[in-house]
């Protein structure tokens, strides 16, 4: 055991040391009971029995010594854990109370976005909404905000697969099978012809191109979130 070591690394030490001692007391009153005394030897008899109770006594003051030390590393343990804790509690406490710059920036750019939304954005696109209004027969006008936030719109290309057909040249399909030395169903009845034909699993689908929620819509919760109100 090194001097510099700390309480709980002495600690765990002497318990491994305590441990090996209780081992070593239990393995040789676990010998001395495979090798009893002369049953017809008084003294021997009373000499094995002296020593059994020696040895028994030893496993006992073994264990309580292999108990203290585990105490004492539980107590180690238990105050490194709250060190541990504490330390982590005050950086947090530290990190939280930095992190406030943060959230004032993230404040602040909220609050440019909604006069962006409620001054620029919202007037804009109701402009576009009027001359739609009344552009008569000439082609519809995506407004400002559909322009640069529409999702597009996408094509699903159909899906295929291969199957397998046993048919007669009249187009009739084989309806009883077996399975050949290859372990592929083929007809129980001759004359069908294997083909092998694309069928369609999925047919083509188009996706049509959607808007996501209005900017305008965000407002009321923008401003509560300036406000510091619930949302």
């Amino acid at each position: 055991m090194s001097l510099f070591d700390s309480h709980e690394e002495k600690a765990r030490k002497a318990l491994d040391a305590a441990v090996s001692h209780h081992a070593m007391a239990v393995a040789t009153l676990e010998a001395h009971r495979l090798a009893p005394a002369d049953p017809g030897d008084a003294t021997a008899q009373k000499e094995w029995k002296r020593t059994e109770a020696d040895l028994i006594e030893n496993v006992e003051i073994a264990a309580g010594v292999v108990a203290h030390w585990q105490g004492v590393v539980a107590k180690h343990e238990a105050e490194a854990a709250e060190r541990a804790a504490k330390a982590e509690h005050e950086a947090e406490d530290k990190r939280a109370e930095a992190g406030r710059k943060a959230v004032r920036q993230a404040l602040a750019q909220i609050g440019k976005a909604l006069a962006l939304i409620r001054d620029e954005v919202i007037p804009a696109n109701a402009q576009t909404a009027a001359v739609n209004a009344r552009r008569g027969n000439r082609p519809h006008l995506l407004d400002a905000e559909q322009r640069e936030r529409m999702i597009p719109g996408r094509t699903v290309p159909a899906t295929y697969r291969e199957e397998v057909r046993w048919e007669m040249g009249d187009g009739r399909r084989a309806v009883e099978f077996r399975r050949d030395a290859s372990g592929e169903l083929v007809p129980t009845e001759a004359g069908f012809e294997r083909k092998v034909v694309r069928v369609q699993q999925q047919a083509e689908s188009v996706i049509p191109a959607r808007m996501p929620q209005r900017l305008e819509h965000v407002l009321a919760t923008l401003e509560r979130i300036i406000a510091g109100q619930p949302i």
